[in-house]
């Protein structure tokens, strides 16, 4: 009934996370600057097009960009007329 191994599982994930925010605040490099390195970093817009042409917008946008790294395309399913982008900055400009 009792799980005799969780016990040891969570002294295990609190060494894990001990060790890991002992090394970050050793470091002299902050989490946020690591993340700031990576300039084309993809990114989450939504843009506005006509309710009507959601679906075939992006549909087509998918199948335009399908082999990107890093790109995503789908309608906006909240019903506001838009399509949600996934992609780095360089692409959306």
């Amino acid at each position: 009934m009792f799980n005799k191994n969780r016990p040891f599982a969570d002294r295990s994930n609190r060494w894990i996370a001990a060790v890991v925010l002992t090394a970050v605040a050793l470091s002299s490099v902050s989490p946020s600057v690591v993340f700031a390195e990576r300039l084309d970093a993809p990114e989450l817009r939504q843009i506005a097009v006509p309710i009507e042409l959601v679906d075939p917008i992006a549909t087509q946008l998918s199948l335009q960009f399908h082999s990107e790294v890093g790109v995503s395309i789908t309608a906006d399913d909240r019903g506001k007329g838009a399509i949600l982008v996934m992609a780095p900055p360089s692409l959306h400009d």
